[in-house]
């Protein structure tokens, strides 16, 4: 869904709801939706304009069930070995004990 169907089904509005964002963070946070697109509004014309509209899923239609339900299983400590092995590919320079510190927060 798109953010403003979220924010209007849930009526975080003007005078409604408060606290949307918290509330999406702490989604994002604990991966129960991911963001997977942002879409702009669009003049008659067809151009884009404006900030873009972040689209959420669940995080089992983007990764599939099988692999959501089966991160359940693990220990937090597992889980943050992985997330270190998974960026130390990626960025092969950053040291390993700061990378930690970083994730433990």
């Amino acid at each position: 869904m798109l953010t403003r169907d979220i924010k209007d089904g849930l009526n975080y509005k003007k005078d409604g709801n408060k606290g949307f964002e918290t509330v999406i963070t702490r989604l994002q946070m604990q991966t129960y939706v991911v963001p997977v697109n942002y879409e702009y509004s669009k003049r008659k014309n067809g151009d884009e304009y404006g900030w873009g509209n972040c689209r959420y899923d669940i995080a089992e239609n983007f990764w599939g069930e099988k692999l959501c339900r089966s991160a359940y299983k693990r220990r937090p400590e597992e889980s943050l070995n992985r997330i270190i092995k998974h960026i130390t590919k990626a960025l092969p320079k950053m040291d390993e004990e700061e990378l930690k510190a970083l994730l433990k927060g």
